[in-house]
Formats: structure tokens, C-alpha cells, sequence
């Protein structure tokens, strides 16, 4: 019997009957050391890259999920210094709802936006289809979704 054969036997008379009687009896014959320059024990390690620029989604080919998301300047609004950005619309036409800066805010809510050590208070006026009207500081101003002010 090969020593191959004789370690594969010693596993296998572990799990059947158990490790301690069997401990003792292959004891005598040890598992030889694994030569680490083997290309055997070598791990090998996968890398993916999720560039959307690159590839497509194989289930949906015609989808804009994997688009490059596009950059938009933060710029203040005109004459105020206030930053805000129009992310989203939603809701049915008599319970409108906005996404202003990350939070969600209805018709006629107020809120108060830091910038520079300054505290603008901004009130939602009016909410259209694809844009919304605010009030920031007495000055009315029209968000379009997409632009950011």
C-alpha cells in the first residue's frame, strides 16, 4: 500500500469510527509536509471591475442601470447662496411630495437649510410636474428637476 493510499485510509477509519482509536494507529504514519511552491496551493483570488463604462447586463442588454451616473455642480441659488438640489417628484397630483437635498418634503412645508454659518429658511409654495417652486428667505425660486441651484 502507497502512503497516498494509507493516509487516505487513516481519514476514512477517523469518520467511521472515530477520531481517538484511530489517532493512535496513524500516528506512526504522518501526513507528509505540502511543498508551498506547488502551483496546487496556490490560492487564487478572483477580481471583478465594476466600471460602467465597460460591459453590459447580460439580461437586460438594453437597460441604463450600468449608464455612468451623470455629475451635477451644486450651485447656489441666484442672488440667496443657498444650495439646493431637486432630486425627485412623486406622489398623485393632490398629495405631491419632494425630494430636496436628500429629504422628502410636501406643499407648504417649511424647513431651514445651514450653509456657511448661515440658516436659510425654505418653504415649499408650489409643486409642479417636473419642477417646484420654493420660497428662501422672502425670494421666490423655480427648481427643475435635473438642475441643481
Amino acid at each position: 500500500m502507497n502512503r497516498r493510499a494509507l493516509i487516505l485510509s487513516c481519514r476514512l477509519a477517523q469518520g467511521v469510527l472515530g477520531l481517538s482509536v484511530v489517532s493512535a494507529l496513524c500516528a506512526a504514519n504522518p501526513e507528509p509536509a505540502r511543498n508551498p511552491a506547488s502551483p496546487l496551493s496556490a490560492l487564487v483570488r478572483s477580481e471583478f471591475v465594476d466600471d460602467p463604462k465597460i460591459g453590459k447586463d447580460p439580461f437586460f442588454p438594453n437597460s441604463s442601470r450600468r449608464q455612468a451616473p451623470k455629475e451635477i455642480n451644486v450651485a447656489p441659488l441666484a442672488g440667496i447662496g443657498v444650495k439646493l438640489k431637486l432630486s425627485g417628484i412623486s406622489g398623485p397630483a393632490d398629495n405631491r411630495l419632494v425630494i430636496i437635498n436628500n429629504k422628502t418634503y410636501g406643499l407648504s412645508e417649511e424647513f431651514e437649510v445651514k450653509q456657511d454659518g448661515q440658516t436659510y429658511k425654505v418653504r415649499i409654495d408650489e409643486i409642479k410636474d417636473r419642477s417646484v417652486i420654493v420660497n428662501v428667505n422672502g425670494l421666490m425660486r423655480e427648481l427643475s428637476l435635473g438642475q441643481s441651484f
